[in-house]
């Protein structure tokens, strides 16, 4: 997984973002897994297609529905996330300056190999 951080965000406030977001945000000591269950894949246009399922994020299962497309040697997909969806309280850093949106943008892409 790559995140890329604000470049106006000082590397110590990053440092402090990633702590909270294991530590108070995700609590990944409760909650160590992150996980996704298709049920549910309808074919688009070509090399398009349309996935519908569950994701189980901070002990929470709701489902989700994005688009994904073949892209070379790879799928890749994009959907948003609310974190009040799934029990996270978005977090602040720097007494309240840095804040993070409530709806976060996730992008994927998938490799393939062929053997």
């Amino acid at each position: 997984m790559e995140v890329r951080a604000d470049p106006k965000v000082d590397a110590k406030t990053q440092s402090e973002i990633q702590k909270d977001m294991q530590e108070k945000t995700l609590e990944s000591g409760s909650y160590p897994e992150i996980v996704f269950r298709s049920l549910r894949v309808e074919k688009g246009a070509e090399g398009q297609w349309r996935v519908e399922g569950t994701l189980t994020l901070h002990g929470a299962t709701k489902p989700i529905s994005f688009a994904v497309a073949r892209s070379g040697d790879a799928y890749v997909g994009r959907t948003t996330l609310r974190q009040t969806d799934f029990g996270i309280k978005p977090i602040t850093a720097a007494g309240g300056a840095v804040k993070v949106k409530n709806d976060l943008d996730v992008e994927f892409r998938i490799l393939t190999r062929s053997e």
